[in-house]
């Protein structure tokens, strides 16, 4: 595993790591037609110019995943409808109310007894 000594380098490096890959990509690799060649230009795709597929939006882009990448997907997607569901909730009235935690800060001249 490598992890750099200065961890402020961390987000270079995986910057600079990420566009090596993008512009030398593997030829065996089938998806590395999307975003290699003249065609490409790293710094429109860092912006979200590009015309680089980040995530399925259909389900015949699922066709091809795996029986374990679907596993994933739907504890992924479980994950994320139990996150939605418990940061916010309709109560009786329609109302939607924010349940998740905040940070309370203490006043400068209170009292505080311990």
């Amino acid at each position: 595993i490598f992890a750099p000594n200065d961890k402020s380098a961390l987000e270079a490096t995986f910057a600079a790591m990420g566009e090596c890959q993008a512009l030398h990509s593997d030829p065996e690799d089938e998806d590395s037609d999307d975003c290699s060649g003249e065609d490409y230009d790293v710094e429109a795709c860092e912006q979200g110019q590009g015309d680089i597929p980040t995530f399925y939006t259909c389900e015949a882009g699922l066709s091809n995943i795996t029986a374990e990448g679907r596993a994933s997907l739907g504890r992924l997607e479980e994950m994320l409808s139990q996150s939605v569901s418990n940061s916010t909730r309709d109560y009786e009235d329609g109302m939607e109310v924010d349940t998740t935690p905040t940070v309370v800060e203490q006043v400068e001249d209170a009292d505080i007894d311990h």
